[in-house]
């Protein structure tokens, strides 16, 4: 339903405004505004309140005895669910802050459901709000951040994510991802505290690669936030390449490693599938999957959790010729926005980055 982590829903700039004028000035938004989008968010998922345990979330929480003491905490982080579930569950999904966070509710509340589906619903609202202040640190208005943050909130592509509890393994890394976003781009600015924000921005890295391994495009990320919009006093500078590579490398550094002690097991995973043909055999069904993920972002109707979908096998059927049109003209518009539209561009690129580990091109 999502490529693994959320997808910030960033909208264009708005046309230039008068001089003396400001964005707030444009668009009279109050403080007030954010809590009315949080108020309806909540709203739209307060149902959820009501909802029980379903598919992974009875073996996961239910048939998980290290949830149950804290003094297994070195167990929840070092054990994947097979081995914590003792076999119940398949496919060594390392998820040791999803594991910590289903601790920490079945020890408060027990195995009731609806604690785990409201701290599901307390995680969207905290990714909400940074979605929002992301916005406004590429250079958004208070408007059009609060646009951004309720677009995002309420749109139906997400409901997966918050109304399955086990789902919060999207969660969790979004909110990761975001908040060593945030703290990068803090981490330049002056004001004596820079060693203290780049340390939150590991922190929260190593929140969400610990959280899911889709995480691994965060420092692809940041490198496209300094090319597009670069912490700096003057707005007409733009970070050279060069430099926005240096600033990131600590960041892939920390990813590399990550990468090389989970790339065994993941090899190990993907089983046969790493044998199920060359790149032209599996272009076709990674350009269904693209296509798939833009129409239910611009038409989320008929979303269902499972999509038994046959890999088609030419790229002159259907789904993979949409795909083809839509990677081209999202790569035509991230060319077209780049200068014209900083902010815009940025939410394509961070759409075709995050994307890229699901669309099956390798097949791990």
């Amino acid at each position: 339903m999502t490529n693994g982590v959320e997808i910030p829903f960033l909208v264009a700039e708005a046309a230039p405004l008068p001089v003396g004028a400001t964005s707030d000035d444009a668009i009279p938004v109050g403080r007030w505004a954010w809590t009315l989008v949080l108020l309806l968010a909540t709203t739209v998922y307060v149902d959820t309140l009501s909802y029980q345990f379903v598919w992974d979330d009875a073996t996961m929480i239910l048939q998980n005895p290290g949830l149950r003491d804290l003094r297994n905490l070195p167990q929840l982080l070092r054990n994947d669910f097979t081995s914590l579930t003792g076999g119940a569950m398949e496919g060594n999904y390392y998820r040791p802050v999803m594991a910590l966070s289903l601790a920490l509710d079945f020890l408060l509340w027990g195995p009731q459901p609806a604690p785990f589906h409201l701290t599901n619903i307390l995680l969207h609202l905290a990714v909400t709000v940074l979605v929002g202040r992301l916005a406004m640190a590429m250079g958004a208005g208070r408007g059009l951040a609060v646009l951004a943050a309720l677009l995002f909130s309420i749109h139906p592509v997400h409901v997966e994510a918050v109304a399955f509890v086990s789902a919060r393994s999207d969660l969790l890394p979004v909110l990761g991802m975001l908040g060593s976003i945030l703290a990068y781009r803090r981490a330049a600015l002056p004001g004596g505290r820079q060693a203290l924000w780049w340390l939150v921005a590991m922190a929260c890295q190593a929140l969400a690669l610990l959280s899911k391994e889709a995480a691994v495009t965060l420092p692809a990320v940041l490198l496209l936030s300094d090319l597009l919009a670069p912490p700096s006093s003057s707005p007409r500078h733009r970070t050279a390449w060069r430099r926005a590579v240096a600033r990131s490398l600590p960041f892939w550094g920390v990813t590399a490693v990550f990468v090389a002690f989970r790339l065994a097991t993941v090899v190990q995973l993907a089983g046969d599938r790493i044998q199920g043909g060359g790149l032209w055999y599996r272009l076709p069904g990674s350009l269904e999957i693209l296509g798939r993920y833009v129409w239910l972002l611009l038409i989320p109707t008929r979303m269902q959790p499972f999509y038994s979908l046959p890999r088609p096998t030419s790229l002159l059927e259907p789904w993979p010729v949409l795909g083809l049109l839509v990677a081209v003209s999202l790569l035509s518009l991230l060319c077209w926005c780049w200068r014209r539209a900083p902010l815009a561009a940025f939410g394509v690129g961070w759409f075709l980055i995050t994307v890229i580990p699901v669309l099956d091109l390798i097949p791990v």
